[in-house]
């Protein structure tokens, strides 16, 4: 994944020499440039979401737990009463 996203970023700076693409490179690197604070809230918010809702439902009784055996395989892990 990480390989596809830097030889991604590697053709998008390659096609900002050409006169076609230049300006459109140009436009997604502002746009990304302009959302960054839109995104750190965005993570913000779900984090505060996460941490609230593993407190609420973190520890329900009867729920099923995913586990690896010896083997290295998911089973479900199952208290139930």
């Amino acid at each position: 994944v990480a390989t596809t996203v830097f030889l991604t970023l590697k053709l998008l700076a390659y096609l900002r020499g050409f006169g076609e693409t230049g300006w459109l490179i140009s436009v997604l690197q502002r746009n990304f440039h302009d959302i960054r604070g839109f995104i750190l809230v965005l993570f913000a918010i779900l984090l505060g979401f996460t941490g609230v809702f593993r407190l609420l439902f973190g520890d329900v009784p009867g729920a099923c737990n995913l586990a690896l055996d010896e083997n290295e395989d998911v089973v479900e892990d199952c208290d139930r009463d």
